[in-house]
């Protein structure tokens, strides 16, 4: 069996390898706004390989605890994880129940939701949290994944009861991130309410994502709090006087905030700002969460970059994955957080992320 250590320089030489196949000098590329061939049906794009999707989810579905929830190898940071792990799984049950309303992982997701439900506490005006030490200065994080993952659940239940507690609970955490906003239009590990008037980049991303996933759900959000975000993205983005990774990687995550959705108005700035990234994708380095954001941004997109894009990554990840279906982390994340997050790009065109709005997933409700 392989190893990790040599797994992970099989994933990042991998992807290294996909950039630059795709971003050789030789290579004609297409414009970004290219119209998009037709995508085959949603079932089929997912069974295309169950080596990858099918058995990277049954790995995550197994590892999760009694009560609902997820953690990663230390037992920490678990409304985080389960709101990161639950988004990929309620991605594959989303695109299996559109169409043949038999979700493989139902039982598992109505454990999340419930054990999420329950950290929903409404003497801290509706924080999603769960008290454990790992979160108790990073709650930001937990509390913006957990939203996004509960408003891709709100969408898809069917059960008018539980539809209630969900918009109630969404109505609450969404009024929460709305309060916790810095100054600046950002958001830290922890609320300005509590004094704590910063501002990071990685925060940002989550909680402008948990908005327009709970926006997507039908939960009203608080006037010019996502409007206010997406500037603080933009003038971030386009700070030149950031150092050459950081200001990659803040592109790469204000563009996948800005560029997931239906827009008429953004043409010139995806030119720019993706022209800025594409040629840097050999730099990207070993943070998987930039190759996560970055299918984000292309997706919406479509044309000849994204399907590039996709078919080499999934067929140099085929070739990395561990025989029980996991992939690792990186930066000290576990093997759980790791197989989430490239199932969630192997799933996207599932059109089931719970903040990107396409064609096909905003007729969906």
């Amino acid at each position: 069996m392989k190893t990790k250590p040599l797994l992970v320089a099989v994933v990042i030489g991998a992807v290294a390898a996909a950039a630059w196949y795709m971003y050789r000098p030789s290579r004609q590329t297409s414009p970004v706004a290219e119209p998009p061939p037709p995508l085959p049906p949603v079932v089929e794009q997912l069974d295309k390989d169950p080596g990858l999707v099918a058995k990277g989810l049954a790995f995550i579905a197994k590892r999760q605890s009694q009560d609902g929830h997820w953690e990663d190898e230390k037992g920490e940071h678990p409304v985080a994880m389960t709101g990161f792990v639950g988004i990929a799984m309620l991605m594959e049950n989303d695109a299996r129940a559109y169409k043949q309303r038999t979700p493989k992982h139902a039982a598992s997701l109505q454990k999340a939701v419930d054990w999420l439900l329950k950290k929903s506490k409404p003497e801290r005006d509706g924080l999603i949290f769960s008290e454990h030490p790992s979160e108790t200065s990073r709650y930001m994080e937990g509390h913006g994944l957990a939203t996004m993952f509960l408003a891709g659940a709100r969408k898809s239940e069917t059960d008018e009861g539980r539809r209630a507690q969900l918009t109630q609970i969404l109505t609450s955490a969404v009024k929460y991130i709305g309060k916790a906003q810095s100054a600046q239009g950002g958001w830290y590990h922890t609320s300005k309410v509590e004094g704590h008037d910063f501002d990071a980049i990685s925060v940002t991303t989550i909680q402008i994502q948990a908005l327009q996933a709970a926006a997507k759900a039908g939960i009203p959000l608080p006037a010019n709090v996502l409007e206010n975000a997406q500037e603080y993205m933009r003038r971030a983005a386009e700070n030149e006087t950031s150092s050459a990774p950081v200001r990659l990687a803040t592109t790469i995550r204000a563009a996948a905030c800005r560029f997931n959705r239906i827009a008429e108005g953004d043409s010139d700035l995806r030119k720019k700002w993706i022209g800025f990234i594409k040629p840097k994708v050999k730099s990207f380095g070993s943070d998987n969460l930039n190759y996560y954001y970055y299918a984000q941004a292309l997706f919406v997109g479509l044309g000849s970059d994204w399907i590039d894009y996709r078919d080499l990554l999934q067929f140099q990840l085929k070739d990395a994955q561990f025989e029980d279906g996991s992939w690792p982390g990186n930066f000290g994340a576990s093997s759980v957080h790791g197989t989430a997050l490239w199932c969630t790009v192997l799933q996207l065109e599932g059109e089931n992320y719970p903040s990107m709005m396409t064609a096909r997933s905003s007729l969906v409700d």
